[in-house]
């Protein structure tokens, strides 16, 4: 009993790091959404100042810093996300022995569809582009500081940028995230409203905590290649429910 209770909140703290993870992966439209208030997660938001928009693969590592977890326990978390861009789209993927999450945002449509399989029970959650700009609204534009600090990342020469935002998922809470960011990689449509809105480029590695649980992210590799719409089809054969049902199936407290 105590290890399915560890299990379902480990599960529920999972979707929301991982929701928010994609918010260093969503689009954003135009720049107008940057002033009406900040879309929701996955992506990255440039400034982009050249015309090569960024699409392809990017794979991440996750590490777990300063982790309580016994052995077991983190054997069951995800060691790898990976990352499809496209120009309008993104696809984040992430799995583990008992669950999976996809996330696909569009930046047209202003929507976030997330897809959960968790040891054979599957959930869709969606956002609709009133739930976005509702949260937008009331996320002020991250505060971004640049250092002099670099650091070789998958081939890339990335940045230090210490971003100091509100993250609703965790009550508006004031949190400060420190990443690295290529400027050799842009992409102006990708994360329409996450965490990393005005960066001049891509994180290649950043850290999320939510709920206790601190997550590493960072990249292994990054491959520009065509992308095709095809890559972002939803499947069929998912129970759709809420974020708060979702909540109360596997005890998690979004705290």
């Amino acid at each position: 009993m105590e290890q399915n209770a560890k299990n379902n909140s480990i599960i529920y703290n999972l979707f929301l790091i991982t929701f928010a993870a994609i918010k260093t992966f969503n689009m954003k439209k135009n720049i107008l959404f940057i002033f009406a208030a900040i879309l929701l997660q996955c992506t990255f938001t440039f400034a982009q100042k050249g015309d090569k928009t960024f699409k392809g693969i990017i794979t991440y590592e996750i590490s777990y810093p300063e982790s309580n977890y016994d052995a077991a326990t983190l054997a069951q978390l995800p060691k790898i996300v990976k990352t499809t861009i496209g120009e309008t789209q993104t696809k984040v993927e992430m799995n583990t022995g008992m669950y999976s999450q996809t996330t696909f945002t569009n930046s047209e449509a202003m929507t976030v569809q997330t897809l959960m399989d968790v040891m054979g029970q599957k959930f869709l959650i969606k956002q609709t582009k009133e739930e976005i700009e509702k949260e937008i609204a009331k996320n002020p534009n991250p505060k971004i500081e640049v250092g002099n600090e670099t650091k070789e990342i998958a081939g890339y020469t990335c940045k230090k940028a210490t971003i100091t935002t509100i993250d609703p998922e965790q009550g508006d809470k004031e949190i400060t995230i420190i990443a690295y960011f290529t400027e050799e990689l842009r992409n102006d449509k990708a994360n329409f409203e996450g965490h990393f809105r005005g960066l001049t480029g891509m994180p290649l590695s950043y850290l999320l905590e939510m709920g206790g649980m601190k997550m590493q992210f960072t990249a292994t590799t990054v491959k520009q290649q065509k992308i095709s719409d095809k890559d972002f089809a939803i499947p069929e054969g998912y129970q759709e429910i809420t974020q708060e049902q979702l909540r109360e199936m596997f005890g998690g407290n979004g705290e």
